[in-house]
């Protein structure tokens, strides 16, 4: 072999053999877990609660089947409403009207964008190369939408429905020339 193939060799395993460790950011996160609950508590502050005045109301959540959050949303939507004043009862006979909430939305969106070398994993070492990134920036935003449907408690009868009433949270990191870092977000300090 020729010096500078060992050299192109030496430069290639060296690179190889540098370890990054990767974070794995679970929706379960506290960053995450704060996106979701303001982007939910902003849609919820998006609803008109003057029209219900006086009524006792019953509140019924639906989420996409299943979702892992529907008890903590339901009883998170219930306490913003009598926050806001609303008189609310859990027996639905005691009940004037009937609120339907329906969260179509509730959950956190992921972008990033990578001017630079990606971290490259290393298959028979189960490790990876250092990523080298001139610029990255990566974005979670917590993102509900809800729709509240209001019926009579005794008939059954609709009464209203609002729009789609929307909440969103946000976070931005970026890197400059590997190490300069810095952050948005609206998320409060």
């Amino acid at each position: 072999m020729h010096t500078s193939s060992l050299g192109v060799l030496g430069v290639v395993l060296l690179l190889l053999s540098g370890c990054a460790a990767s974070k794995v950011v679970t929706r379960e996160s506290g960053l995450g877990q704060e996106l979701v609950y303001r982007s939910l508590e902003r849609a919820v502050n998006e609803l008109d609660v003057t029209s219900y005045g006086e009524s006792k109301i019953t509140v019924k959540l639906y989420t996409q089947t299943g979702h892992r959050l529907e008890e903590f949303s339901k009883e998170y939507v219930v306490a913003r409403l009598k926050e806001r004043g609303l008189h609310i009862v859990s027996n639905e006979s005691e009940a004037d009207d009937i609120l339907e909430v329906f969260i179509s939305v509730l959950g956190i969106n992921e972008d990033g964008t990578l001017l630079g070398l990606p971290a490259l994993p290393v298959s028979m070492y189960g490790l990876s190369t250092p990523e080298l990134a001139l610029y990255k920036s990566t974005r979670d935003e917590g993102q509900a939408e809800i729709q509240v449907y209001t019926f009579d408690a005794r008939t059954g009868a609709f009464i209203s429905k609002t729009g789609t009433l929307s909440g969103g949270a946000f976070v931005t990191k970026h890197r400059l020339l590997l190490f300069i870092n810095f952050t948005r977000t609206d998320l409060e300090e």
